[in-house]
Parts: structure tokens; C-alpha cells; sequence
């Protein structure tokens, strides 16, 4: 048996250092971030094509990306923790059903919720274009990022902190706002956080409603006016930000570590008290209302379109850009294995100094830098090699973009995964001369398997979504649904766009709901050291 005092044999049983795991793992971490350092040396050195900004534009650019992201970030905290709490605090008719409905807007790209909105209203000769309407469609497709960690966060919180706030006679709503929500606080801010970043990246929208974003600035700045140190510029400033959100994003995950490891979903130990009737079907319509308008409306208009068009219009570019797709999403699932994986194993192996620490956040804030940007920062990267780096050309660059803007996905998900794993099953690896390989393999990603398969739907879904890198850094005669969608939306055919929408959303929905049923799974440990036979 391990004593119990683990941490004061963890000095004379700790691992050797792996050479070639860090050698690796650094490798990784200096060509990730290598776009953006690319971006900071252009915005600092580059040659400027135009006149500057006003600073009268710039308050205009920073005041409605304010708006547009701030305003987009409150109203989906706003819509989802309401929904999380009383899908998991209350039996409603249903429920489980509604719960899994209010994830459904994730399997829809929010560009193309827009154009369908956009259509629509335009079908019905009403007025809908704006801020304001930019705003509440971003909400609907960005609220599930804040209820998924949430909903997770309520689901763990322990059984007798509810009891004890009920004894004492507090109503729901006070155990809501005094004991649920300071709980859930760290998850919410970390589902806010890729929310805010999504907004940021966020460019169809802003253009297509007449919203003057930053990311639609950076991209104005560089393909309109050939500006690259500019838009280079307010790419490095979105680059601060995104480092603060990264920060938070991380800090949110340590400080909820201490809920999930005191407690084992033990709140399935007391049943939620259930409402029926018609207070309960009441409620369930009111949490359905964000899926409908995320989610059903759109795919509704997107099938009525699809229906009302021959078939031969579409057939060919639908067939070239799910293949596309897919070939796309696979290869950027395997490619973010290995770089994650590396990366996560070496911090637990060798440990992380302040370099690595510093390079390892760095290569994670590509998610929310826009994807115009990071295209452009792999073509100076291109032009600085000559030529002569294999990855710069063909597939390899769009692939090479994509790890760079996903990278926080894969590392976030098995760093957290992998923070879940107790130092006594190293140190029983060590104790029975198991080397690093055999540990990981054997111990880690046996553990890591449902952590990792959520993150590998997540990856796949987001290579489907993906728009700006695949629509510029594409090879000739290659396509995917997405840039299907935006070539036939930007020629005003959306009926033509409607049919690879539509088959978007059925992938989106088969990868939404595998996330949710792996959703309440958590690492067990029930043999510590079957892992070693």
C-alpha cells in the first residue's frame, strides 16, 4: 500500500526527466504560437501601406466590438444559467429532453443562424438588420458554451449544501443567489470567457449586419487596404485580451477542482424536487425558448429552402465540401492529439519552468484571434521559410491554422482531465519500473478516454464550423461545407447554401448529443493499479 502521506516520498520517487518528451513538447510550443509571434513582429516592425486610424474610428471600432461582445456575453449568461439551474435543480416533464435541446444551438455555426434570420426577415419585408439583433443571435448560438460548464458545475455541487440552505429555511431562489451561483461562478466564468472569445472571432456577422467590430476591422485593414501592420496592430490588442481570458479561463478550472474532488456527483444522492402540471409544463416551454430560437427556427427556414430547390443545383458542391470536411476535421483530430498530449504529459513528467509556463499560454490564445489573422500570420510565416518547410503549402497550412486556433480545446480538455488523476498512481507506476510511455498509455489515456472523446466531437465540430482560415489558406479546388455555405450566402443564393447548411446542423447534432450523454461522466478510479498489469 502507498502511505497515506504521499507528498513526502514524491522527491526520492519522482520521475526522470524525459529528454525527448521535452525536446518534443517544445518543438510543439514554439511552432503553435509561432502565427501570432509572427503578428506581434509585423505590428511592431512591419511597414505600414495607409494612412493610420483616426482616433475617432478606433473609439468607434472598440465601442461597438464593446457592445457587440459585451452585450452577446450578458445576454447568454443571461439565458443560460436559468435554464442549467432548473434543468438540474428541478424535475420538469421532460427534462432530460430539454436539457439536451438547449445544446442544439452549438451544432450551428452562428454565421449561418444569422443568414437564416436575415433571410427570413427579409422573405417577410420586415426590418431586422442591427445591433441589437446582431446581439440577441449571437446570444442564442453562444449560449450553450456557458450552460455546458454550468450545467456541469450545478451537477457536481454536493447534496448537503442544498439540504442544509433548505433546513434553514431558504427559499430556491436565495439558495440560488447564495449558495448555487458562488458555486457555479468560476464554471460560468470560463463558459463566458469562450463565449466572449468566439465573439471577438466573429467576423460574417459583424459585416453581414453592418456592425464595426474589431475583428471585422482587422479584416478590412489588411484584404481591403492592404494594410498588414495595422491590422496587424489591432490583432495584437485583441492578443492582450485574449491572454487575460485564457488567464481567467484557467483559474476558473483550479479554483473548481476542490468542488469536483470533494464530491462524486453525490447531489444524485437526494432527488430534485419535481413539478408537474401546468407550473411544469409552463417552466419546460420557458427553458425551450432559447433552443427554438438558437436552434429550431433556423434549421426550420434552412429545410423549407432546402425542399423548394432541385436537388442537381446542389448535389456536387454539397458531396466536394462534406468530404472536405471531413478529411479536414480528422487529420486536425489526430494532429491535436499528439501536440496536446505531449504537451499535458511533459507538465506532469518534467514540470513546467517559466519559459515553458510562458510558451504553453501563448500557444493557447490563437482561439480567439481572428481567423483572417492567423491565415495571414502562416503566409508571412510561409514567405520567412522560402518555401522549403514541407507544412507551408497544400493542405498542410490550413491544417497547421487550425491546430494553432483550436489548441486551447485540446490542451484545456486533458489538462483538466488529466488534474483528476491522483499522484499516487505515478508514483505506483514508478514503484513498479514502468516507464513514461507505459504509464500513459496504460494508466492516463485509459482515464483520459472520456475526457478526450468529448474533446475530439468538440475539435470535429469546430473543423466543420470553421470559416475564415479554411475559406483563405484553402487549395485550389478544395472546399468544405462551411465555405459551401458562404460563396452561395455571399451571392445572395441561400437557397443553393441552405442543403451543406443543413447537413452541418445533423453532424453538429450527432456531435451535441454524444457531448451530452458523456457529459455527466467522470474519471473513476476503482482499481488504482489494473493499469499496471
Amino acid at each position: 500500500m502507498l502511505p497515506e502521506n504521499i507528498s513526502a516520498v514524491l522527491p526520492r520517487l519522482s520521475w526522470p526527466r524525459s529528454t525527448g518528451l521535452r525536446v518534443g513538447t517544445l518543438l510543439i510550443a514554439l511552432f503553435i504560437p509561432a502565427p501570432v509571434l509572427a503578428i506581434l513582429y509585423i505590428a511592431f516592425f512591419g511597414e505600414s501601406q495607409s494612412a493610420p486610424l483616426s482616433n475617432d474610428a478606433l473609439f468607434d471600432y472598440f465601442s461597438q466590438t464593446a457592445v457587440y461582445a459585451g452585450g452577446s456575453t450578458l445576454l447568454a449568461i443571461a439565458i443560460a444559467l436559468p435554464a442549467a439551474w432548473l434543468s438540474v435543480m428541478r424535475r420538469l416533464p421532460g427534462g432530460r429532453m430539454a436539457a439536451w435541446a438547449l445544446f442544439l444551438p452549438f451544432a450551428l455555426p452562428p454565421y449561418v443562424t444569422a443568414y437564416a434570420y436575415a433571410d427570413f426577415f427579409d422573405f417577410a419585408a420586415l426590418p431586422f438588420l442591427g445591433m441589437t439583433s446582431a446581439v440577441i443571435i449571437n446570444a442564442l448560438a453562444l449560449y450553450p458554451y456557458v450552460y455546458f460548464f454550468a450545467r456541469a458545475a450545478l451537477r457536481q455541487q454536493p447534496c448537503h449544501i442544498q439540504s442544509a440552505a433548505r433546513l434553514m429555511g431558504h427559499s430556491p431562489l436565495a439558495i440560488f443567489a447564495r449558495v448555487s451561483w458562488p458555486l457555479a461562478r468560476p464554471a460560468v466564468a470560463v463558459g463566458a470567457a469562450l463565449a466572449l472569445m468566439e465573439t471577438l472571432n466573429d467576423i460574417a456577422i459583424a459585416e453581414h449586419y453592418g456592425i464595426r467590430a474589431l475583428g471585422a476591422a482587422v479584416y478590412d485593414l489588411w484584404l481591403n487596404r492592404g494594410d498588414l501592420r495595422a491590422s496587424c496592430r489591432l490583432a495584437s490588442l485583441m492578443l492582450i485580451l485574449v491572454a487575460a481570458l485564457a488567464a481567467l479561463e484557467n483559474m476558473g478550472r483550479n479554483r473548481q477542482r476542490q468542488y469536483i474532488l470533494h464530491c462524486d456527483r453525490c447531489f444524485e444522492c437526494e432527488r430534485a424536487p419535481k413539478i408537474g402540471g401546468f407550473a411544469g409544463g409552463f417552466l419546460l416551454a420557458v427553458i425551450l425558448l432559447p433552443a427554438v430560437g438558437g436552434f429550431f427556427l433556423p434549421l426550420g427556414w434552412l429545410l423549407f429552402l432546402t425542399l423548394d430547390t432541385p436537388t442537381e443545383l446542389w448535389a456536387g458542391a454539397l458531396g466536394d465540401g462534406l468530404s472536405g470536411s471531413l478529411l479536414l476535421s480528422l487529420l486536425l483530430i489526430v494532429a491535436l492529439a499528439v501536440a496536446a498530449s505531449a504537451l499535458v504529459l511533459d507538465k506532469r513528467i518534467n514540470g513546467h519552468g517559466i519559459l515553458m509556463s510562458a510558451l504553453a499560454k501563448l500557444s493557447q490564445c490563437g482561439y480567439a484571434l481572428p481567423g483572417a489573422v492567423l491565415a495571414q500570420g502562416f503566409f508571412v510565416l510561409a514567405a520567412f521559410s522560402g518555401g522549403h518547410v514541407v507544412i507551408f503549402g497544400g493542405l498542410g497550412l490550413i491544417l497547421a491554422a487550425c491546430c494553432t486556433r483550436f489548441f486551447l480545446i485540446a490542451v484545456g480538455a486533458l489538462e483538466s482531465g488529466m488534474n483528476k488523476i491522483p499522484p499516487q498512481m505515478d508514483i505506483a507506476a514508478k514503484l513498479a519500473k514502468r516507464g513514461t510511455a507505459a504509464v500513459f498509455f496504460g494508466i492516463h489515456l485509459p482515464l483520459l478516454r472520456p475526457t478526450a472523446a468529448a474533446a475530439a466531437v468538440m475539435i470535429l465540430l469546430e473543423g466543420f464550423k470553421e470559416l475564415p482560415m479554411t475559406l483563405i489558406l484553402r487549395p485550389f479546388n478544395f472546399d468544405t461545407l462551411a465555405t459551401v455555405v458562404y460563396q452561395y450566402a455571399s451571392d445572395e443564393a441561400l437557397e443553393l447554401a441552405a442543403p451543406a447548411a443543413v447537413v452541418m446542423a445533423l453532424i453538429g447534432v450527432i456531435a451535441v448529443s454524444v457531448i451530452f450523454f458523456m457529459e455527466g461522466r467522470d474519471i473513476r478510479i476503482q482499481e488504482p493499479l489494473k493499469g499496471l498489469k
